[in-house]
């Protein structure tokens, strides 16, 4: 498999379309000129195999508003036979190549119900929030987030706030019994918030994928509040968290469940942001 850069005048970009119209009830409707007109811009990544057979396309845009400063994923689509390979992974990879030295991090937006939800948290994007879809059944669409770590100034001013004081990691079962009133229950818990106890609380940004996968939708809105607000969450390079996964994939099931996958990316998070 290679990831190639297409232009307008490609042999490929039919087969993009192609591609586009086979999955269009979950792509969303994309005009034929729009496609032209990103691929004037190098702005789609195609996988072609190795019977040079387009197997996947990744379609994005850039806004460079001072406000903004991001990339955005339109599509990213893999030929049904071909999902599970790393096509998509290997798309990514272009676009964060393409993309790293240019932006504060890539943005895309997909519905709560699609199947594709899954695909984010572990190509490294976080959940920031949501969003009311235009869909006619009220859907609700989840954004999502690769930052690329830069630093701001506010990042600066929670590092030196908290730089001589121990941090502490905490898991998503310890944050949820944190916000609830002390019971014999959660007494180990709420011993974290003692005022003796001279510690930072931590979280990683798998906190916001735990918190995303919430069914209730007010639950999920006061938690990610909660962790934004609260504490503090520890940065980390997705590159490092990638390779941690690997070297801990051997102390889990060959099966993953996706909050078994959740509590490795957490333990690989926590380690990275050391």
């Amino acid at each position: 498999m290679k990831i190639i850069t297409i232009d307008e005048k490609s042999p490929y970009l039919e087969k993009v379309i192609e591609l586009a119209q086979l999955n269009a009830s979950t792509l969303g409707f994309l005009p034929k000129g729009a496609f032209f007109n990103q691929a004037a811009n190098e702005q789609i990544f195609v996988a072609i195999d190795e019977n040079e057979r387009v197997i996947g396309y990744l379609l994005y845009g850039i806004n460079y508003r001072q406000s903004k400063q991001l990339a955005y994923i339109t599509h990213l689509c893999v030929d049904q036979s071909q999902r599970k390979k790393g096509t998509a992974r290997a798309l990514f990879n272009k676009l964060k190549e393409a993309t790293k030295h240019r932006v504060r991090g890539i943005r895309v937006r997909c519905r709560r119900d699609y199947e594709a939800r899954k695909l984010w948290p572990k190509l490294g994007f976080q959940p920031l929030g949501e969003i009311p879809g235009r869909s006619k059944h009220k859907t609700t669409l989840t954004e999502w987030w690769f930052d690329y770590g830069y630093p701001t100034l506010f990042t600066y001013i929670a590092q030196k706030q908290t730089e001589k004081r121990l941090k502490v990691v905490i898991d998503a079962n310890i944050f949820y019994e944190l916000d609830e009133p002390p019971t014999s229950a959660n007494q180990r818990s709420q011993v974290l918030m003692a005022d003796w106890l001279d510690v930072e609380l931590c979280l990683t940004n798998e906190i916001l994928t735990e918190i995303n996968r919430h069914d209730d939708e007010s639950v999920r809105r006061r938690a990610r509040s909660l962790a934004q607000t609260r504490y503090l969450i520890l940065p980390s390079s997705d590159d490092e968290v990638q390779k941690i996964c690997q070297d801990l994939r051997g102390f889990f099931p060959l099966q993953m469940s996706e909050s078994g996958e959740s509590d490795m990316r957490q333990i690989a998070n926590t380690v990275a942001s050391v």
